[in-house]
């Protein structure tokens, strides 16, 4: 997949870290399982978990083809995640410090792995780097108990090159 976009394979290389990494969390790719009840949620690909608005992208990319033949690409790009957490006693502290627990592994991860590699590779293909970034948090109170979220995204470069054939 990596002559035409990094972003699959990022995307799957993150969650199956983040599943390894996170274990008494439930990663979610895309949107929400109907009926899910877990207390701790990572949502990868999907903008806001509360929203309803049919515009909640997934994430985005931009490639620059440095020469007519477009035979090496740069691409930037990022992917969305949302932490969550509830704390059905109503304790925000607990609820709070839950996400931004989800959120510090997320960031170590990337810290130590900015190739996102696995299973002794050396990372995703192409991939150059990724990092963290545009992080805002929303804090309420619901009928089901304390709820913080925690919305990020991962960035990331990458090199491009199609095969000849």
């Amino acid at each position: 997949m990596a002559d035409t976009s990094v972003t699959p394979d990022a995307v799957d290389a993150f969650i199956e870290l983040m599943v390894e990494a996170l274990p008494d969390v439930l990663v979610v790719d895309g949107p929400d399982p109907v009926g899910d009840d877990a207390e701790a949620l990572l949502y990868v690909g999907l903008a806001d978990p509360r929203s309803t608005s049919r515009d909640n992208s997934a994430g985005s990319f931009d490639q620059t083809w440095s020469n007519a033949t477009a035979r090496t690409r740069t691409e930037d790009g990022s992917f969305l995640c949302s932490a969550v957490r509830w704390d059905g006693s109503g304790d925000m502290r607990t609820a709070r410090r839950g996400a931004f627990s989800i959120v510090a592994t997320a960031q170590r991860l990337l810290m130590s792995n900015v190739r996102l590699a696995s299973g002794g590779s050396d990372g995703v293909d192409g991939l150059i780097k990724t990092s963290f970034t545009n992080v805002a948090w929303d804090q309420r109170q619901t009928t089901r108990g304390a709820l913080c979220v925690v919305l990020f995204a991962i960035k990331f470069e990458s090199r491009l090159q199609r095969s000849s054939s």
